[in-house]
C-alpha cells in the first residue's frame, strides 16, 4: 500500500487507518479529511527534526511526501485538479525525486492542455529515472504533435532499445518514420525483435503487423498481404483485428 503505517503514533496512525477505511468505502471526502490529518501530524513532526540526522530527516520528509501525493490522488478523484496539482508540487518540495507526483503532475498537466509543464516534469522524471517508460511515452507524443519528427523518433527508439517486442510503440514509431520519410530505418528495430526469439518460434502478430505497414507504406501490397494474413491469428490478439482491416483497406483501395 501506498500509505503503511509509518511509526508509533496513535493519533497518526488512525488518521491514516481512517483514510484507508474510507477509501475502501469511496467516501473520498472524508478520506480526504483524514489524510489532511495526517498531513499535518507529520508536518509539525518533520518541523521538529532540525538536530536528527539526514537520514532520519529525509525518511520521514519521504513519508510526508507520500501522503501528499496520495491527497493528491484523491483530489483528483473528487474532480478538484487545482488542489490536487498544489498536492503534487508540495510533494516535490518535500521529496524532489518523488517519481510518483512527478508523473501524475505530468499527465494532469498534458490533460489540462499544458503542454510546456508537462514536458519540464518528463524531462524531470526522466534525469531522475532514464528508464520510465511513462514519461519517454508522453514525451514521444508531445514532440509528435509538435511536429517535432526527430525528437519523437529518438523516443520512442530509446523504448524499442529497451524493449524491442513492445509492439504497441513499433507500430507508432513506424508510422512516424512514414509521415518523415525515413521508413529505411525500419528494418533495423524489425531485426532486433527477431533477434530476441527464441530458435524456431513464429513471429509475433504484433510484429507481422508492422512489417506489413512497412510493406504498405513502400508500396508492395503483395508481401503486405502475405504478413497481415499471417499476422491475423489468433482472431482474438490485440493485432488479429489490425491485420484483417488493413488486408480489406489494401483490397478496397
Amino acid at each position: 500500500d501506498a500509505l503503511p503505517i509509518y511509526r508509533d503514533d496513535g493519533v497518526f496512525n488512525i488518521a491514516l487507518i481512517m483514510f484507508k477505511i474510507h477509501r475502501s468505502a469511496n467516501k473520498l471526502t472524508q478520506a480526504s479529511e483524514a489524510l489532511i490529518q495526517a498531513r499535518v501530524y507529520q508536518n509539525t513532526l518533520v518541523a521538529r527534526l532540525r538536530n536528527e540526522t539526514q537520514d532520519v530527516v529525509e525518511q520521514q520528509r519521504k513519508i510526508a511526501a507520500s501522503i501528499c501525493f496520495e491527497l493528491g490522488e484523491t483530489y483528483l478523484k473528487l474532480n478538484q485538479p487545482d488542489k490536487a496539482v498544489t498536492c503534487y508540487n508540495e510533494a516535490l518540495k518535500l521529496e524532489e525525486t518523488n517519481e510518483k507526483a512527478m508523473l501524475a503532475l505530468a499527465k494532469l498537466y498534458l490533460s489540462r492542455g499544458e503542454v510546456d509543464g508537462c514536458e519540464q516534469q518528463c524531462n524531470g522524471l526522466i534525469r531522475v529515472n532514464p528508464s520510465c517508460e511513462d514519461a519517454i511515452m508522453i514525451l514521444a507524443d508531445i514532440s509528435f504533435r509538435r511536429n517535432r519528427l526527430d525528437d519523437a523518433a529518438h523516443h520512442f527508439s530509446q523504448l524499442l532499445d529497451k524493449d524491442p517486442n513492445n509492439f504497441s510503440v513499433m507500430v507508432q514509431y513506424v508510422q512516424l518514420l512514414k509521415r518523415s520519410g525515413k521508413l529505411a530505418d525500419a528494418p533495423a528495430v524489425f531485426a532486433k525483435a527477431e533477434a530476441s526469439m527464441r530458435p524456431g518460434q513464429k513471429p509475433d502478430p504484433g510484429l507481422l503487423y508492422c512489417k506489413g505497414l512497412h510493406e504498405r507504406f513502400t508500396n508492395n501490397s503483395a508481401e503486405a498481404l502475405k504478413l497481415f494474413n499471417q499476422g491475423r491469428y489468433p482472431k482474438d490478439g490485440p493485432f488479429g483485428e489490425k491485420c484483417l482491416i488493413s488486408m480489406i483497406e489494401i483490397f478496397i483501395l
